[in-house]
């Protein structure tokens, strides 16, 4: 047992990766008995916390838990976060099933305290071998403003506040925080997986390279406030500007990958998806569900995926996988997009939005068994020798 920890603190992927995939099935399996007529209940608030805050997040930590120590050559995890970012998703998942949702953040709190100390000893730290990009300052913003949304929540149900309230810390904490995680890992993810360029250090007391991040936050964030103050159409429209501003200015987003791969070219797509998902919504702000299906889905689901796959790949030392284009690969990206095109006839062909719901959620899970398969065959074939890729 202590040699499989060992493992997985070398090698966080491999525990993160595969539990993030249990847990979509654990936010998405619901939809399907739903539209089967097994399950009558409508659970979208489970959904949302299941999928982001399960789901999502396990992938999220199981890349900052493998970049962040490699990049600043600091040390791995310890067994304490392991446990921590391991038990979290899981409990917050299966809490909210019952609908306790208030108590199903409580583990998500601790988990973003402890992110919260793991990220900032990585960027400001003493005890590291190498700085990290400036776009990193944004990964302790994004679990700082998770407790500040979880805490928005819970002064809406201690004080009786106004209903805005509760939604603007809802949306920050479903949306926000993984937008903030999504922008600073891009800024890093997209120049060196797609076209092989290494990012420069943040050189240690240099704050004015900081600002252009942190104002982006905040304008991020602002675009919420809107949102919640009945301005729906500009939040949506500005928040497409700020996000495609940020990818365009920090990860060259408008250049194409030049290194061969699908998983690469997945990554790139995504990144295109957060932009137009939230301009369709601006579009369209009374079926906003569609525009931000496309960022869920499209966005956010396409692009753990293809760099759960990436990251595999690259840290198993099976770089024919990373240039090349794996059946597995295939598969997840046509599944993905037939996801993003059912999920969003649920919207605009509401007498058969719960065949569609089922039908998206189908093809989302089969994508998850092709990434699976992508982990479990590289797992299998790796030679266990060092890792030779940087990402």
């Amino acid at each position: 047992m202590s040699a499989l920890v060992d493992g997985w603190r070398e090698r966080p992927y491999r525990l993160f990766f595969p539990l993030g995939l249990l847990l979509a099935w654990a936010g998405l399996a619901h939809w399907i008995l739903f539209a089967l007529g097994i399950d009558q209940a409508y659970r979208s608030i489970y959904h949302s916390i299941a999928q982001v805050q399960g789901f999502l997040t396990c992938f999220a930590l199981g890349f900052l838990f493998t970049a962040l120590p490699k990049r600043t050559q600091s040390a791995p995890p310890t067994k304490f976060e392991l446990l921590v970012g391991a038990a979290a998703p899981v409990l917050t998942t299966a809490i909210a099933l019952p609908e306790h949702f208030a108590a199903s953040q409580g583990p998500w709190i601790v988990l973003a305290i402890v992110m919260l100390a793991f990220t900032l000893r990585r960027f400001m730290g003493t005890r590291i071998g190498r700085r990290p990009p400036a776009s990193f300052v944004l990964f302790p913003v994004a679990f700082a403003l998770a407790l500040v949304a979880i805490a928005t929540i819970g002064f809406y149900g201690a004080f009786h506040l106004d209903f805005a309230v509760h939604q603007l810390g809802r949306t920050l904490l479903l949306q926000g925080v993984f937008l903030l995680l999504v922008v600073g890992a891009a800024s890093l993810a997209l120049p060196q997986i797609t076209r092989g360029e290494s990012v420069p250090d943040w050189k240690s007391g240099d704050l004015r390279a900081l600002v252009p991040h942190l104002l982006g936050a905040l304008l991020l964030v602002a675009t919420f406030v809107i949102e919640v103050r009945g301005l729906t159409r500009t939040g949506y429209a500005s928040r497409a500007a700020i996000v495609l501003a940020l990818l365009l200015q920090h990860a060259e987003l408008q250049r194409r990958p030049t290194k061969p791969g699908l998983t690469r070219k997945l990554l790139y797509a995504a990144a295109w998806m957060l932009p137009t998902g939230y301009v369709l919504a601006a579009l369209f702000p009374n079926q906003a569900q569609l525009g931000l299906h496309v960022v869920f889905i499209g966005g956010f689901g396409l692009m753990v995926l293809a760099v759960g796959a990436h990251v595999t790949f690259a840290h198993e030392d099976r770089q024919d996988l990373a240039h090349g284009a794996p059946w597995q690969v295939k598969g997840l990206a046509v599944l993905v997009a037939f996801a993003v095109v059912a999920r969003a006839l649920a919207v605009v062909d509401p007498p058969q939005a719960r065949l569609w719901l089922g039908v998206a959620s189908l093809c989302f899970l089969l994508a998850t068994l092709c990434c699976g398969s992508a982990l479990v065959t590289t797992r299998r074939r790796a030679q266990q020798r060092p890792p030779s890729f940087d990402v």
